[in-house]
C-alpha cells in the first residue's frame, strides 16, 4: 500500500468519526432543545453552562441570560431556606460522590419533581437537573383527596341515618318473632322471617360499606393487644361449630389451644376469621371439611382456611380480595365487600391475606399473616 492510499483510508475513517460526532451532536441537541423536561447543565462551581428554552420558560428569562448564573443567582429572592438552598445542598451532595440527587422544587407557581446527575465527560465533572412540572398532578391528587373526605363523610352520614331506622325495624322484628307483640300465624312469621335477615344483610352491608371508606382513607381504628392466638383460633372455631353441623359439615384446628402470645386487634380480627369461616362454609358442600391451622413461618404467624369445596380458576385468585369483586359462583346477597376489609385489616396489622386454589372443583385455602417476634428477639431489645 502506497502513501497516498494509506492516507485516503485515514481520511474517510476520520470523516466517518468526524460524521457519527455530528450525528451524536445534532441528537443532543434536538433533544435537548425539544424535550418535555426542564434541563440545566452546572459545571462543577455551580454555575449554568447551558439551559434548554423549556428550563429557560419557567425560570422567565432567555437562555443566554442564564448561561453563567450561579445557583443562587437563579433563585436570589428564595436563596435561604428556599429553592436556591434545596438545589445548593442537592448540588453539593452529587459533586461529593452522590451519582444522582432527587428533590422536589418550586419555579415560581410551578412545581417540579426534580433529579440532579453527575456526568463526567473528559474528566470534568458536570451537573446536570431534569424537572417535571408535577403542579398538575398534585392539584389533581389534592382535588382527589378532598373528594375522598368528602366521599367518607357522606358515607358516614348516610351510614349513621340508615343505622337508626335499621336498628329500629331489627328490634321490633325480633320482639314480635318472639311473640312480644302476640301471637303470629306461620305465614307472618315466615314474612318477619324474611325482613329480619334483609335487615341484617342491609345492616351488614352499611356497616362494611362504612368500614371499607375507612380503610381507603387509613383511618380504621386497629387498637392491637396481647393476646394468645391458639386460644383466640379455637374461640372462634367453636362459634361456628353450630352452623356447620347444620350444614353437615366438620371443622378441625391444627395447632395447640394455647401458648402463642402476638398482638392483634380482637375485634378485627374476629371479622377475617368469621368471613373466611362463613365463606369456607357457604363454598363447601353437604359433609365437606374445612381445616384451620395456625403455624410460624419465618418472622410471621400464618393462619389457614382450608376447605375442600367449589375451588377458585387463577383469574379470580388474582381479584378475589378487591372491592365489589364477586366471583362467578359468588352467594346470591353477596356485596363483594368482605375479602377487601379482610385485606385492609391485615394490611394495618402489618400483615397480608391471600387465597390459593388448584382449581374449580378442587377446594380453596384462604391465609393471613400476622407479624411475629421471637422470643430471642424480644430478649435482644
Amino acid at each position: 500500500m502506497n502513501f497516498l492510499t494509506g492516507l485516503d483510508m485515514f481520511h474517510k475513517k476520520i470523516s466517518k468519526k468526524y460524521k457519527l460526532a455530528c450525528d451524536q451532536a445534532e441528537l443532543y441537541k434536538t433533544t435537548f432543545e425539544y424535550a418535555n423536561e426542564s434541563m440545566v447543565i452546572f459545571d462543577k462551581s455551580g454555575r449554568v453552562v447551558d439551559v434548554n428554552p423549556k428550563a429557560a420558560s419557567y425560570l422567565e428569562m432567555k437562555p443566554k441570560e442564564i448561561v453563567g448564573m450561579g445557583i443562587y443567582e437563579l433563585f436570589p429572592e428564595a436563596s435561604k431556606g428556599g429553592e436556591g438552598e434545596k438545589l445548593s445542598s442537592a448540588f453539593k451532595d452529587l459533586m461529593e460522590g452522590v451519582d444522582v440527587k432527587p428533590f422536589y422544587g418550586s419555579i415560581g407557581k410551578t412545581h417540579h419533581k426534580c433529579n440532579l446527575i453527575r456526568f463526567n465527560p473528559n474528566g470534568n465533572d458536570y451537573g446536570l437537573c431534569i424537572s417535571t412540572d408535577v403542579t398538575e398532578i398534585e392539584q389533581k391528587n389534592q382535588e382527589l383527596k378532598i373528594a375522598n373526605r368528602q366521599m367518607s363523610e357522606f358515607v358516614s352520614v348516610v351510614s349513621h341515618d340508615f343505622g337508626n331506622p335499621l336498628g329500629i325495624i331489627m328490634g321490633n322484628t325480633e320482639m314480635a318473632l318472639m311473640g312480644v307483640y302476640g301471637e303470629l300465624t306461620p305465614k307472618l312469621k315466615k314474612k318477619l322471617g324474611t325482613v329480619l335477615e334483609t335487615s341484617k344483610r342491609l345492616n351488614k352491608l352499611r356497616i362494611d360499606t362504612f368500614d371499607l371508606s375507612k380503610l381507603k382513607l387509613g383511618k380504621l381504628e386497629i387498637l392491637k393487644t396481647d393476646g394468645d392466638i391458639y386460644e383466640f383460633t379455637h374461640l372462634i372455631v367453636g362459634e361456628h361449630l353450630i352452623q356447620s353441623e347444620k350444614n353437615n359439615q366438620t371443622i378441625s384446628v391444627d395447632c395447640p389451644e394455647s401458648g402463642l402470645s402476638i398482638e392483634f386487634d380482637r375485634n378485627q380480627l374476629h371479622r377475617v376469621y368469621d368471613n373466611y369461616l362463613s365463606n369456607a362454609s357457604r363454598y363447601s358442600p353437604d359433609g365437606g371439611e374445612i381445616q384451620v391451622g395456625v403455624k410460624i413461618i419465618d418472622e410471621d404467624v400464618i393462619v389457614s382456611v382450608k376447605d375442600n369445596g367449589r375451588g377458585l380458576p387463577q383469574e379470580e385468585l388474582e381479584n378475589i380480595f378487591k372491592p365489589f369483586y364477586r366471583t362467578g359462583t359468588c352467594v346470591k346477597g353477596s356485596t363483594g365487600l368482605g375479602l377487601s376489609i379482610v385485606d385492609g385489616i391485615m394490611k394495618a396489622h402489618g400483615g397480608k391475606a391471600w387465597a390459593e386454589s388448584e382449581g374449580e372443583g378442587k377446594g380453596s385455602t384462604f391465609y393471613f399473616s400476622l407479624p411475629y417476634e421471637t422470643p430471642d428477639k424480644e430478649d435482644e431489645k
